[in-house]
């Protein structure tokens, strides 16, 4: 299978009790497909916070959630892929035997759930996936 290796890394802001969202994925038209390979989620707040990864199809509704766990402060998630890994969280859930195939439309969400009181803070997500056309 071809297609463009990528690797996104970003900075956000985590706000006192507030949910995050982030939201990516192939877009509806074109017909590139994703291979996600790895994701990586960093609470960079001082209060523990439960941190998700679901699939969404494209009505926005969830399909699948990947993995999902309370990270204490600056605790970091890391799911491989295809390796049956789980996240480095309290709760967490097996991520599964495979690469997540997503198909045009379909959305990677990653979320922080808000936990309460806080500083706020600076998180981290990065995300390894492959474009590609079936």
């Amino acid at each position: 299978m071809g297609g463009h290796i990528n690797q996104v890394r970003t900075s956000i802001a985590l706000v006192n009790n507030t949910l995050l969202s982030v939201k990516m994925g192939p877009t509806a038209y074109g017909g590139l497909h994703w291979w996600v390979l790895r994701v990586r989620m960093t609470n960079g707040d001082d209060v523990a916070r439960v941190c998700s990864v679901r699939i969404l199809n494209v009505s926005n509704f969830m399909i699948h959630e990947l993995s999902s766990g309370s990270l204490n402060t600056t605790v970091t998630s890391e799911m491989l892929l295809g390796m049956g890994t789980t996240i480095a969280a309290t709760g967490n859930k097996d991520c599964g035997n495979g690469p997540i195939i997503l198909a045009p439309g379909c959305q990677l969400e990653l979320e922080w759930a808000a936990g309460g009181a806080s500083a706020g803070g600076t998180g981290y997500y990065a995300v390894d996936y492959q474009e590609y056309l079936p």
